[in-house]
């Protein structure tokens, strides 16, 4: 039989959920089939105790565990090419460190989306508790801004924001839910989503930039972007494609929008998110190299 090939992850996904990561792990499997690719692995996250998903089993494969994550996850096949796509590592700030310590060589998929309709499909998607959006979104913008303002680190560092502001203490959360029985938290965390620009700069601060490739969400939602994205992937990673094409791909990829968007439930939080991830969309352009217009 084959001989199977042991080794480590050629590429590496990331992005936020809902901006178009599950769309880009079924696009690459389908037009580059020779190749193996595993969504989920989270091996690179700090461990702290979670469990997979639904599952009781504790998460194993954590780094530096290299034998159970070649084990596990880098049966490559004949090829020796494969793909890691775990979203969450986008978040942890220790994860492009121990990357660069195993993989300096790694190249990265980022998928992007606008802050705003990402925010509304997150909430769709997670079945958020609160009673009212609007209101949670409202106190969270209240909160993350007064935050923001009395942030030492901010005034100490001259950053844009203060990451730590996206998290409530529960002093805040029990004085939310006293007054107008408004999950606070749930809106800081919509709001953190929007802002993941910030969380980018931590791979580029470690990596080249030539080893990243950023892929707006609407390149997997238009037909006439299916074949400009796969050479981009295929010139990217340096494998050739498959000939065939799927031509459903994008039709199955389109979610049927059976609900009204947050623009026109509430105009009046959607300016001011929009206020709010202006700087977002800017620095999104400047870091991925795509002109502003077409970022999203």
């Amino acid at each position: 039989r084959p001989k199977t090939i042991l080794c480590l992850p050629k590429w590496i996904g990331l992005g936020l959920h809902k901006s178009g990561s599950t769309a880009l792990f079924h696009f690459i499997k389908i037009n580059f089939p020779t190749y193996r690719y595993r969504k989920e692995k989270r091996f690179f996250n700090p461990s702290r105790g979670e469990t997979f998903f639904n599952s009781s089993a504790p998460m194993r494969c954590r780094f530096p565990n290299m034998k159970c994550y070649l084990g596990d996850g880098g049966h490559a096949g004949p090829k020796g090419i494969w793909g890691d796509l775990t979203v969450p590592l986008t978040f942890y700030i220790h994860a492009p460190l121990f990357v660069e310590q195993v993989q300096p060589q790694a190249k990265f998929i980022i998928t992007l989306r606008d802050p705003i309709d990402l925010l509304w499909s997150r909430f769709h998607f997670n079945k958020m508790k609160t009673s009212d959006v609007r209101e949670s979104i409202l106190m969270g913008l209240e909160w993350f801004v007064d935050c923001q303002e009395t942030s030492t680190w901010r005034k100490q560092t001259g950053l844009g924001w203060d990451p730590a502001c996206s998290f409530k203490s529960a002093a805040a959360e029990e004085i939310a839910m006293e007054v107008n029985n408004t999950d606070l938290s749930t809106g800081l965390r919509l709001i953190r989503d929007g802002l993941f620009a910030d969380t980018i700069h931590m791979w580029l601060g470690r990596f080249n930039y030539s080893q990243f490739l950023f892929v707006p969400n609407s390149q997997l939602r238009k037909e006439e972007a299916v074949d400009d994205l796969t050479n981009s992937i295929s010139s990217f990673l340096n494998v050739p494609p498959n000939d065939e094409k799927d031509p459903n791909f994008v039709t199955r990829n389109i979610a049927n929008k059976t609900s009204l968007h947050l623009r026109e439930l509430y105009p009046d939080v959607a300016e001011l998110l929009e206020t709010l991830f202006r700087p977002h969309r800017y620095w999104l352009s400047q870091l991925s190299g795509i002109p502003e217009e077409d970022v999203f």
